[in-house]
């Protein structure tokens, strides 16, 4: 009966840690959130993170300024030793500074219409998403790639994405933290097959 319960006790404890490993990081991302495996790879990898009260807010719209955040942690980008910082609205000593200016300094980022503004706290569309993956994740693969890249149109870099499987339907609505989360780990190259 000892070894009966012992045995019972035993797998109780192995299925209680396998649950908990698999628990979400964050409360207010259930794991049937559609976007809750990448939420939380990107996570564990430390290319996200939340906010203060330990939320992730999934379904808030992301700013451009946490956009280059999670962009510049996904490529691993140097935040150091980098050029001065070329957006007029966006002070050094802001934590988005690195980031943004890291983008910027590998043709990602160029700022909004005068190229001289980031507007960091500006909520992302998918239009301008489709320019950022695109230029994250080196998806022109013509000859002149990187000068395509630069002088794309949002439309042209939302028919890229459609050539890789990824379709952006209405490129003025506004990107969630969840979905900026999911496309990256999309594009990720040991990602994707």
């Amino acid at each position: 009966m000892k070894r009966l319960l012992g045995f019972a006790l035993a797998v109780t404890l192995c299925i209680c840690i396998h649950i908990e490993a698999k628990a979400s990081y964050y409360p207010d991302v259930p794991l049937e959130h559609d976007y809750a495996e990448a939420i939380n790879l990107l996570s564990e990898r430390g290319v996200v993170g939340g906010y203060h009260d330990g939320t992730f807010r999934p379904d808030e719209a992301v700013t451009r300024g946490q956009a280059a955040v999670f962009l510049a942690n996904a490529l691993e980008l140097n935040l150091y030793h980098l050029e001065i910082n070329p957006f007029v609205d966006l002070p050094d000593d802001h934590p988005f500074a690195p980031h943004a200016t890291a983008l910027y300094t590998n043709g990602i980022m160029v700022g909004h219409h005068s190229r001289t503004t980031l507007r960091p706290a500006e909520q992302l569309t998918n239009a301008q998403l489709a320019s950022l993956l695109v230029r994250s994740f080196r998806l022109d693969e013509e000859e002149n790639a990187l000068e395509n890249v630069r002088n794309a149109t949002h439309l042209d870099n939302i028919r890229t994405l459609s050539d890789h499987s990824f379709e952006i339907s209405i490129p003025s609505n506004q990107v969630t933290r969840a979905e900026l989360a999911g496309a990256i780990v999309y594009f990720m190259d040991d990602e994707r097959e």
